[in-house]
């Protein structure tokens, strides 16, 4: 994915190498292999990351679309060319069992996305009346922050600032040019942050995280970050896919903007509720989603497929 990057630059990098030296070829997402000319290789191993053949079938049922004919030759196809890359290389990887499904056989193998946790749940004060968004806001209404913050700002806080009108609601992120056009007449107590560069931080300066998202596939990064800090997450049904969580015990659940609305509410003006959920998410990462728990067994892993010995200690 050259998003950001200069790809003439990686391509010159990629022509100094004698790939055929190494063990094998690591390489995040399918269309990153395929512009770099790995897709195929006997030795890849393949992230897959966020199936694009599904996240867009899934925002064209979300959105009620009726796609014409063109758009379902063209979906199909993508279809065909993802299933086809993963059954290619050597093993394939997805992050959730859900992503897994989508695919023949031979199936990707799943390796949970994992964030950094605390051995403790971080004790801290938030600002009860914050609500925080954070995530990659580039691009336009294919891009499920995108969709899903719009979706909020649009629908859901206008419920909450009339209850609650004390709230204030930050949003974190790089933006494109369509995005800041469309929040340029932000309502008031609603502030850009731009990038946030330490998303704990963030976390604890908050009393509530949101995850509005609608359609895609994957697992949010945004909801482990959250959830290993120790706070109180708000998030769709569809956020939280092949996380394992407990609607009402580690998150808070809600698809329509007035169960979203409702929920954040609640949370905000029952800090002791807040602060639970806090908790529990925290024990769920510990035992499930923690660097400290995934990457010694990915490390073993990727040691077997590639016929070599694992190393002593990774953490």
């Amino acid at each position: 994915n050259m998003r950001g990057f200069d790809a003439e630059a990686a391509r010159v990098i990629l022509r100094t190498l004698d790939i055929d030296l190494f063990d094998a070829v690591f390489c995040y997402r399918i269309d990153t292999a395929a512009w770099s000319g790995v897709l195929g290789r006997p030795d890849l191993l393949l992230d897959i990351d966020d199936p694009e053949h599904a996240r867009t079938a899934r925002r064209v049922e979300m959105c009620g679309e009726t796609p014409d004919a063109r758009t379902l030759k063209d979906m199909a196809k993508v279809k065909r060319f993802e299933l086809a890359a993963a059954a290619s290389a050597r093993v394939s990887f997805v992050c959730q069992p859900a992503d897994r499904d989508r695919f023949d056989e031979p199936k990707p193998e799943v390796a949970p996305n994992a964030v950094p946790t605390p051995a403790a749940c971080p004790a801290y004060q938030p600002d009860r009346d914050t609500l925080l968004f954070v995530g990659n806001l580039n691009g336009g209404m294919e891009n499920p922050n995108v969709e899903g913050l719009l979706w909020f700002v649009e629908e859901v806080w206008p419920l909450i600032a009339e209850r609650r009108p004390e709230t204030r609601l930050r949003i974190g992120g790089k933006t494109s040019e369509m995005v800041a056009e469309r929040l340029v007449d932000l309502p008031v107590r609603v502030e850009l942050l731009g990038f946030v560069p330490d998303m704990a931080e963030a976390v604890r300066s908050s009393a509530v995280n949101l995850a509005p998202i609608r359609f895609g596939t994957g697992t949010r990064i945004k909801v482990l970050d959250a959830l290993a800090q120790g706070g109180a997450v708000v998030e769709t049904t569809l956020a939280c896919e092949g996380l394992g969580v407990a609607d009402g015990e580690h998150v808070s659940l809600a698809d329509s903007a007035e169960a979203f609305a409702t929920a954040c509410i609640e949370l905000l003006n029952d800090p002791a509720k807040a602060a639970t959920m806090g908790r529990n998410g925290h024990a769920l990462m510990l035992d499930r989603y923690s660097t400290a728990h995934h990457v010694p067994r990915l490390a073993k892993r990727l040691a077997e497929l590639m016929g070599v010995e694992p190393p002593a200690a990774v953490g």
